[in-house]
C-alpha cells in the first residue's frame, strides 16, 4: 500500500545540522599545535625566538612564510581547518613569546655545542662532529633526534657537501706517482692523502702547505681569532682557482669569489652569507674596508637584521675568516698587515692546466675534509695551553699555537713552521720600501719637488714619477695601471714615516686622482686617522 505523502517511496530526507566556522582561536589554536608538532622554540641572546627543526637542526625564523605555508596545508588536510591571515598573526605573537624557548645560538656551517664542534654539510643530515676524542661523520635518518645541540642557519647561497658513503675506496686517496701527476708531500699524503691531493690541485708551493693547513684549521673553531689569508700572484698564477679550493672545501656557496665591497654593508652581506669569505681581485681594496676585515677578524662586527620584515631587529656577531685575492699584497692597514699571511704563487708551469679539476675536487673534497677534522681534533690536545714554548720563543696567538698542534700531529718540524709563517707575514710589513720600486721612485720625486702639493689622475702619476727611476729599474715598473695603484695603497702607510702623503682620492669624473706632498716626518692626527 503506497503512502499517499510519498507515492513515489523516495527516502526520507534527513537535514543534518549545519556546520559552524572554526573560530579564530581555534584557528589560533591549531596553527600553534601543529608548528611545535614539528618545531621547537629556540630563545636567541638578542631576545628574539626562533624555531628548529630538531631532525635537520635548521633554524626558521618566525615572520618569514615559508614555515607558514607548511602549517596552513596541514591544517587543511589533517583538521579540515582553513586560516586566515588574521589568525596566523595572532598565532605568530603567541610562538615569538619567550614561554618555553630554550636559549640557544645559530651557526653558519660550524657551530660549537656542549661537548663537540659540529661541521654542517648543509643537506639537514650530514655533519662532522670533532672534539679531543677525535673526528667522525654523523648521518642522521628522519626519524631520529640527532646529538647534535647546534642549530644551523642555512642562507639560499649555501651549497651542501656531498656524502660519499664509501670513502674508504682506494681512488678517493690519490697517492701521486707517474709523470704529470699531481705533486706529493710525503708528511702530509701519509696521513691525509685527499687533503694533499686537493692542496696538489693549486699551484701553492710545498714549503705553505702546513701553514695553509693551520689556517683551514682555525676556520673549524669560529669563536677564535682568524687570520686573514692573502693569495697573491701573477695572471697566469692560478690565485683564484687556490682560493676557491679552500673556500669551498669547508664552505662551498654558488658564488664562493666574491668582488671588493663596495662599502660596510655590502661587507655585511656576504658576512651574513657565508662560514668564509673569499675576495677576488683586491687589488683595490679601500682602507676603510681594510679595516672592516680585522674587526671580522678579531672581535667581529654588530650589525642588526630584520628577519621577515616584522620590525624586530635580531643583533648577530659576525665573525668571518677570510681570503683576499690580489695580484700584490694590498694589505695596507697596519692592523690587519699584523693579522695575515700572505703567500706569493709562482707562475704556472708550462703544460700544467687546470682541466678537470672540478671532477678532482668533488671526489676528494668530503674525505679530505674529514682529514681536517680528524687534525683540528689533534689540535685540541695542546690549544688549551695559554702559551707555547717554541725553539726557546715564548708564543700566545692561537695562529702558532693551533700550528704547533698540526705540526704534532704530521710529526713534521715545528721549526720550520715557525719560521715560513713568520716569512709569509713579514712579506706584508716589512721590507716593503727597501723592496718597491714605486717606493724608491716616489722618494726620489719627493727629494726633487718637496715643495710641490698637487692632486693629479693615476694615469699621471704613472708616467711623472718613472722619471725618477734610473734606467736599471724600469723593467721592474708595473705593466698596468691597476698594478701601480694596488702599489701605491701598498707603499702609502710606510711613506708616511718617510715623510711622503701618498693618499687616493676616489673617482672624480672618469680619473681616479691621488694626492702626493711631502710632510713633516711626525704624523699630526690627521694623517693617522687616514692611515
Amino acid at each position: 500500500m503506497s503512502n499517499p505523502a510519498n507515492p513515489n517511496n523516495n527516502a526520507p530526507l534527513v537535514h543534518a545540522p549545519k556546520l559552524t566556522s572554526p573560530t579564530k582561536s581555534d584557528q589560533v589554536k591549531a596553527i600553534v599545535d601543529i608548528t611545535l608538532s614539528f618545531m621547537q622554540k629556540r630563545l636567541h641572546k638578542s631576545g628574539n625566538v626562533y624555531l628548529v627543526n630538531p631532525g635537520s637542526r635548521k633554524v626558521f625564523f618566525i615572520d618569514e612564510e615559508a614555515i607558514f605555508n607548511t602549517v596552513t596545508d596541514l591544517a587543511l588536510r589533517n583538521k579540515n581547518i582553513v586560516l586566515s591571515n588574521s589568525a596566523i598573526q595572532t598565532a605568530k605573537r603567541i610562538l615569538k613569546s619567550e614561554a618555553g624557548a630554550t636559549p640557544s645560538q645559530i651557526s653558519l656551517r660550524v657551530g660549537s655545542g656542549q661537548h663537540a664542534y659540529f661541521l654542517d654539510f648543509g643537506d639537514g643530515a650530514n655533519y662532522i662532529q670533532y672534539s679531543e676524542e677525535g673526528a667522525s661523520t654523523i648521518r642522521l635518518a628522519p626519524q631520529d633526534l640527532p646529538p647534535i645541540d647546534v642549530d644551523f642557519f642555512r642562507p639560499p647561497n649555501l651549497s651542501s657537501i656531498d656524502f660519499i658513503t664509501n670513502w674508504n675506496r682506494p681512488s678517493h686517496a690519490r697517492y701521486p706517482a707517474r709523470n704529470g701527476d699531481p705533486k706529493t708531500t710525503e708528511w702530509l699524503s701519509h696521513k691525509s692523502p685527499c687533503l694533499n691531493h686537493l692542496l696538489s690541485l693549486t699551484n701553492i708551493p710545498e714549503h705553505c702547505y702546513s701553514t695553509v693547513i693551520t689556517w683551514m684549521v682555525c676556520t673549524l673553531f669560529p669563536e677564535r681569532d682568524q687570520i686573514a689569508l692573502e693569495i697573491t700572484g701573477e695572471e697566469t698564477s692560478g690565485k683564484s682557482t687556490a682560493a676557491w679550493i679552500i673556500k669551498s672545501l669547508i664552505d662551498p656557496s654558488e658564488k664562493p669569489l666574491n668582488g671588493v665591497p663596495e662599502s660596510s654593508k655590502e661587507l655585511l652581506s656576504i658576512s651574513q652569507a657565508n662560514h668564509i669569505i673569499a675576495i677576488d681581485n683586491a687589488d683595490d681594496l679601500p682602507e676603510s674596508t681594510q679595516k672592516r676585515i680585522f674587526e671580522l677578524l678579531t672581535s667581529g662586527i654588530q650589525s642588526q637584521v630584520n628577519h621577515g620584515n616584522s620590525g624586530y631587529s635580531w643583533t648577530f656577531n659576525y665573525r668571518n675568516p677570510v681570503i683576499v685575492v690580489s695580484t700584490s699584497t694590498m694589505l695596507s692597514h697596519p692592523l690587519l698587515a699584523k693579522k695575515s699571511i700572505s703567500i706569493d704563487l709562482p707562475i704556472l708551469e708550462e703544460g700544467k692546466s687546470f682541466r678537470f679539476i672540478k671532477e678532482q675536487f668533488l671526489e676528494n673534497q668530503p674525505h679530505a675534509l674529514l682529514e681536517l677534522a680528524k687534525i683540528a681534533a689533534d689540535t685540541l690536545k695542546s690549544s688549551i695551553l695559554a702559551s707555547h714554548e717554541i725553539g726557546g720563543h715564548t708564543y700566545f696567538d692561537t695562529f702558532t699555537s693551533t700550528g704547533a698542534g698540526v705540526c704534532n700531529y704530521f710529526d713534521i718540524d715545528v721549526d720550520m713552521f715557525i719560521d715560513t709563517s713568520k716569512s709569509l707575514n713579514e712579506e706584508i710589513i716589512d721590507n716593503i720600501i727597501d723592496e718597491s720600486v714605486v717606493a724608491r721612485s716616489l722618494l726620489s720625486w719627493a727629494a726633487e719637488n718637496p715643495e710641490i702639493k698637487i692632486k693629479e689622475p693615476l694615469k699621471h702619476w704613472y708616467k711623472e714619477l718613472i722619471k725618477s727611476l734610473p734606467a736599471e729599474d724600469h723593467d721592474e715598473w708595473p705593466k698596468s695601471m691597476r698594478r701601480f695603484g694596488a702599489e701605491l695603497k701598498k707603499i702609502a702607510p710606510k711613506l708616511k714615516k718617510e715623510g711622503v702623503f701618498c693618499k687616493s682620492l676616489g673617482k672624480q669624473g672618469s680619473n681616479v686622482v691621488w694626492e702626493i706632498r711631502v710632510i713633516e716626518t711626525t704624523q699630526t692626527s690627521d694623517d693617522i686617522d687616514d692611515v
